[in-house]
């Protein structure tokens, strides 16, 4: 068995652990009020046990609201009119303390990653607002100027816009370099076939050099062509990303992302159970996870469609070559599908967070862990679209992304 198939089915296997794991926690850390100690609840006066404060609970009907929520329950018999009250407490164990301080210190550092990312992205140290926190949905929606792979666009504004143009007018002069450079290479390729067809005697030769011929033509044509192509494909790209992300950004589950990591974020801190905040501590270490990985795929798809451009003339260069020992252009075929998937990517795994989230935003809220299966889900849609389509030429997606410490 090959190293990487054993490395899926490790993976897979520690995925299944992990959500058998967080299940399990998730209904251990249901909140009880009563819980079954026997005899070692009592009350302050009389050291009575559990089941003579549940019948005393029984005889008032507000006894079971005031237990329940206050941790008290008031009793009173025929024979005095005095009234006892009875006090259930819960005392905290210290391992509930040690786990406590535990999750403070190790949930520090996902914070510290989703406040690196925060900070990158809205070009600022200083992270005030809870809007300004990095987000899958504002990064798919093509709000942050930091992953636009527009090469082509010559003015940007809000955060990072002239880093943008920056790197956009680096792009946009090198290839205008490169083309130049392979305008003249396959002028050296006309001549090179000029001189074989008229030096060649041979029947099958001329008709392979006159096929080379067709193909130089091609190659010519899609030099002086193929960045009309690739303006069009970004600009559709970034077209349905922004609405698709406007319609989101309309609706009721405009804020459902923040909304889920802010309130594991408090019930870390507020749940008092050595459970419950290990359960919590685990979604948010899971939710920043998935963060991180679509920030590095969408960082590093960035620079690689950046580099696709640069090169594209000399892939127009190799076609006519390519052609002729097979009739197949291997290097312009790859390139294409290459950059055909890493733009539409974007668009694609939009509309699947759209659908799920305006589906569902509520239950994501209510339920975390509803949510870190749809992060994790979504960063395999890349791979679900190039089985559908049959383009195995990408062979690079979110869930290759290793992050330090998480894989080699």
């Amino acid at each position: 068995m090959r190293e990487g198939a054993v490395k899926k089915i490790m993976k897979k296997k520690l995925l299944a652990t992990l959500f058998i794991l967080l299940t399990i926690i998730n209904f251990m850390t249901v909140p009880f009020s009563r819980a079954a100690l026997g005899d070692e609840i009592v009350n302050y006066a009389g050291r009575e046990s559990l089941s003579e404060l549940d019948s005393k609970a029984n005889e008032n009907p507000d006894n079971m609201n005031t237990a329940m929520t206050q941790g008290t329950v008031t009793s009173s018999s025929d024979e005095s009119a005095a009234s006892q009250t009875d006090s259930i407490k819960q005392t905290s164990t210290g391992f509930s303390s040690g786990v406590g301080i535990l999750v403070k210190i190790l949930v520090i550092f996902p914070k510290i990653v989703s406040y690196i990312m925060s900070s990158a992205v809205e070009d600022t140290i200083l992270i005030t607002k809870e809007d300004q926190y990095f987000t899958i949905q504002k990064l798919l929606s093509n709000e942050y100027n930091l992953f636009n792979i527009d090469m082509f666009k010559t003015s940007y504004t809000g955060n990072h816009a002239t880093t943008a143009e920056k790197v956009k007018n680096s792009v946009a002069t090198w290839y205008v370099t490169l083309r130049n450079i392979a305008a003249v290479l396959l002028v050296l390729v006309l001549i090179y076939v000029s001189i074989r067809m008229a030096t060649s005697t041979i029947a099958s030769q001329e008709a392979k050099y006159k096929n080379m011929l067709i193909n130089w033509v091609v190659g010519i044509c899609l030099l002086f062509l193929l960045h009309f192509f690739i303006i069009f494909l970004i600009k559709l790209s970034n077209l349905l990303a922004e609405k698709l992300g406007g319609i989101l950004k309309n609706s009721e589950a405009n804020s459902a992302e923040l909304e889920m990591v802010g309130k594991v974020y408090k019930k870390i801190s507020e749940i008092q159970t050595a459970t419950g905040k290990m359960y919590y501590m685990i979604i948010y270490f899971v939710i920043v996870f998935y963060q991180a990985k679509f920030f590095l795929f969408y960082a590093y798809r960035m620079f690689k469609i950046a580099f696709m451009i640069i090169i594209a003339p000399l892939i127009c260069v190799t076609y006519p070559i390519d052609k002729i020992k097979d009739n197949r252009a291997q290097a312009f075929s790859t390139w294409l599908q290459e950059f055909f998937t890493d733009v539409l990517i974007q668009p694609f795994q939009l509309l699947i967070y759209a659908i799920f989230i305006y589906s569902a935003n509520e239950l994501i809220i209510e339920m975390p862990l509803l949510g870190v299966i749809f992060f994790i889900m979504l960063g395999r849609a890349d791979k679900i679209a190039k089985k559908a389509l049959q383009l195995n030429a990408g062979d690079r997606n979110i869930g290759d992304i290793k992050l330090p410490g998480f894989g080699k």
